[in-house]
C-alpha cells in the first residue's frame, strides 16, 4: 500500500529593497510592505488538492518581514548575501549565527511531520535567495531528513549550485503543477526520485541531469485560445487556505473625500491568460506569440468563488493583457456582468484592440486600472519594434475614454531602445504633457533586449554584449552595441539621459503617487479606496504615522 506523503510548500524569504530601507532609516520604525499572496504556491496547492495530496503552504517573506517590524532583535537576511559564508557553511564550517538565523525563519512556520517541502524561489539571481534556500534546505535535512526541492524561473547556474550542494533532491522548474503531481504520486509508490519524469537532478558524476516528461494537452480545464481547447498550460482556481491572510491586510490610512478612512482590504491575484497574441520583438513572449486563455464562463465562477470565500471585491490579476483579443475580453466582462460578479480589479491591457464599447463593457465588469504599455510615443520605435499599435493618436483616444469612464490609466515606458535619438524621446515627452490628464500613473524602464532581439539581434542591427550575471538583477540592462551606430559605452550614457530626462517630464506632469488620491470622474469611493491602497504599495517614502499609531505600507516586490 502506498505510503501517504505530505507535502508543504514554502514562498521563501530574500534580502531585498524593503529590507534596505529600512536598515536605512536608522530606526526601529517600520518602512515598506508586502500584500499580494504567491500566486505560484496557491496555483500548486490548488492542483495537487484536487487530485487527492496532502499539501500545505506558507509564505515566510511575508512573515518574515513582519517578524522584523515587530522584534527588535530581528532576523539579518544581509548575510546570506554573503556567498563565501554560506559556501563555507555548507561544507561543514561551523556558522552559529548563519544556523541561528535559518532557524529563526522556519520557526515561522511548523516544521515537524512534513515528508517533503517544496520552495518556491522568486528573483533567484539575488544571491540572498540561492543563501537562504541552501541554509533551510541544509537544517531541513540534517533536523528531519526530509526530502527538499525546488521551483520557480530559475537560471541554470542557480539550479546547479543548489542540487551540487546534495541537500536537494531535485528541482521542478517551468509550469510545474503536473510535474509536481506526477512527483508525489510516484514517490508514494516508492519509485526511486532520481527516475521521475519531469525532474532535474544531479548524477553521480555531479552533471545536471533533466529527466523527460511527457505532458499531454487538453482535457481537464476548458481553455480558448489561437489553438482551439488544446491547452499549453494548466488553469486552476487558486487556493490560498494556509497562508497568512491577515498579513496581506495592513491598517492604512488616507484622505478621501476630506474623510479620513481607515480600513483593512485583502487584494487576491489571479490570472487566466498565458502568453501574448503580439509580437513586439524586444519582449520575452515574442518567440512564440501565441496565447491561451482559460474559458470566460470559468473565469467568472472563479472570481466569484474566490470573493465569496476571502469575502474580498479586489483582485489584481496577472495576465499579460485583459484584451489578447476583443472578443475573449468582451466575452470575460459579459461573464463578469451576467453572474453578477461585484468586484473591483486591476490588469494590464492592449491599447489594440481596444474601443469604446469594450471599455464600458469592462468599466461595468469591475474594472478599476488598467496598465498600458505604450513603450515610446515614437512612431518610428514603434515600427523598428513591432509593436502593434494603429497610431499614437489611437493610444490617446483610448485614454481620453477610459479616463472619462472612470478607469484609473497607467502607462509603461521603455527609453534606450537601440537607434533612439533625442526626436524621439522629445515626441514621448511630448505624449505625457498632451495626455497629463488621463494618465495617472506613468512608469519609465530602461531597455534590454528580450524574446525575438535577443535570439536574431543581427536583424535589428545589434551586437549583444556579455555581462556577468553575478551582478545583475532582474530588470538590468543587458549591454549590446549598435552595429550601425553607437558602442555600448556612449549607448549606457545616452539611455541613463533619456531616462532622466523621461522621468523628470513623468514626475512634473503625472504625479505617480499622489496623496490625498484625486478624484477622476465616475470613480466610486470604494474604488478610490483600492486604488489608495495600491499606491501605498508602491510608495517608497512613507511609513509609520506616528499620531495614528498605523503602518503605512510602502512598494512590494
Amino acid at each position: 500500500m502506498a505510503k501517504i506523503m505530505k507535502l508543504k510548500l514554502l514562498y521563501l524569504p530574500r534580502f531585498c529593497r524593503d529590507f534596505e530601507i529600512l536598515e536605512k532609516s536608522k530606526s526601529d520604525e517600520p518602512v515598506g510592505g508586502i500584500h499580494l499572496p504567491p500566486i505560484g504556491i496557491a496555483t500548486l496547492t490548488a492542483f495537487l488538492k484536487s487530485h487527492d495530496v496532502e499539501v500545505e503552504q506558507d509564505d515566510l517573506m511575508i512573515k518574515t518581514f513582519y517578524y522584523n517590524l515587530t522584534h527588535q532583535k530581528k532576523i539579518d537576511l544581509r548575510m546570506f548575501n554573503d556567498e563565501n559564508r554560506v559556501n563555507n557553511f555548507i561544507k561543514g564550517d561551523y556558522d552559529p549565527t548563519l544556523e541561528t538565523e535559518g532557524e529563526k525563519i522556519l520557526k515561522l512556520t511548523k516544521c515537524r511531520g512534513v515528508d517533503v517541502f517544496g520552495f518556491s524561489l522568486y528573483e533567484a539571481i539575488n544571491p540572498s535567495v540561492a543563501g537562504i534556500a541552501v541554509v533551510l534546505g541544509k537544517i531541513l535535512k540534517e533536523k528531519y531528513g526530509t526530502i527538499n526541492l525546488f521551483g520557480g524561473g530559475l537560471p541554470e547556474e542557480v539550479v546547479s549550485y543548489l542540487l551540487k550542494t546534495k541537500f536537494f533532491d531535485c528541482s521542478i522548474t517551468g509550469l510545474g503543477e503536473k510535474k509536481l503531481l506526477n512527483f508525489c504520486k510516484m514517490l508514494e509508490i516508492g519509485v526511486d526520485i532520481k527516475k521521475i519524469p519531469g525532474i532535474i537532478h544531479v548524477d553521480e558524476s555531479g552533471r545536471l541531469v533533466g529527466n523527460d516528461f511527457s505532458e499531454q494537452p487538453g482535457g481537464e480545464y476548458g481553455v480558448y485560445g489561437v489553438s482551439g481547447d488544446v491547452t499549453m498550460d494548466t488553469f486552476v482556481k487558486p487556493c490560498f487556505d494556509g497562508l497568512p491572510l491577515n498579513l496581506y491586510k495592513p491598517n492604512i490610512c488616507g484622505k478621501i473625500n476630506d474623510e479620513y478612512h481607515e480600513y483593512r482590504i485583502l487584494v487576491l491575484p489571479y490570472y487566466f491568460i498565458r502568453g501574448c497574441p503580439n509580437s513586439c520583438a524586444f519582449c520575452s513572449l515574442s518567440v512564440s506569440s501565441k496565447w491561451v486563455g482559460k474559458k470566460p464562463e470559468e473565469v467568472a465562477i472563479d472570481i466569484k468563488e474566490l470573493s465569496e470565500k476571502y469575502k474580498t471585491k479586489y483582485f489584481f490579476f496577472l495576465n499579460s493583457e485583459i484584451n489578447p483579443t476583443y472578443e475573449y475580453a468582451e466575452r470575460i466582462a459579459e461573464g463578469l456582468i451576467k453572474n453578477d460578479v461585484n468586484i473591483m480589479w486591476s490588469d494590464c491591457a492592449n491599447f489594440w484592440p481596444m474601443d469604446e464599447n469594450l471599455l464600458e463593457k469592462l468599466k461595468e465588469a469591475g474594472a478599476t486600472r488598467l496598465v498600458f504599455g505604450i513603450e515610446s510615443a515614437s512612431p518610428k520605435i514603434l515600427k523598428y519594434v513591432e509593436k502593434p499599435l494603429p497610431s499614437v493618436a489611437h493610444a490617446e483616444k483610448i485614454l481620453r475614454i477610459s479616463h472619462k469612464l472612470g478607469i484609473w490609466n497607467v502607462i509603461d515606458l521603455i527609453c534606450g531602445f537601440p537607434y533612439e535619438t533625442e526626436k524621439d524621446v522629445h515626441l514621448t515627452i511630448k505624449f505625457l504633457e498632451k495626455n497629463r490628464k488621463c494618465i495617472q500613473e506613468a512608469t519609465i524602464s530602461k531597455f534590454r533586449p528580450e524574446g525575438r532581439m535577443r535570439e536574431n539581434s543581427e536583424k535589428y542591427k545589434i551586437n549583444i554584449l556579455k555581462s556577468d550575471s553575478k551582478v545583475s538583477r532582474p530588470g538590468h540592462i543587458i549591454p549590446f552595441n549598435e552595429i550601425h551606430g553607437l558602442t555600448w559605452e556612449r549607448k549606457m550614457k545616452q539611455i541613463n539621459n533619456h531616462h532622466d530626462k523621461i522621468k523628470k517630464v513623468i514626475d512634473s506632469t503625472v504625479p505617480s503617487r499622489p496623496h490625498p488620491i484625486p478624484r477622476i470622474p465616475k470613480m466610486k469611493i470604494e474604488e478610490l479606496s483600492f486604488m489608495h491602497f495600491i499606491m501605498w504599495w508602491a510608495e517608497e517614502d512613507k511609513g509609520w504615522d506616528k499620531k495614528r499609531k498605523v503602518f503605512n505600507p510602502g512598494w512590494a516586490l
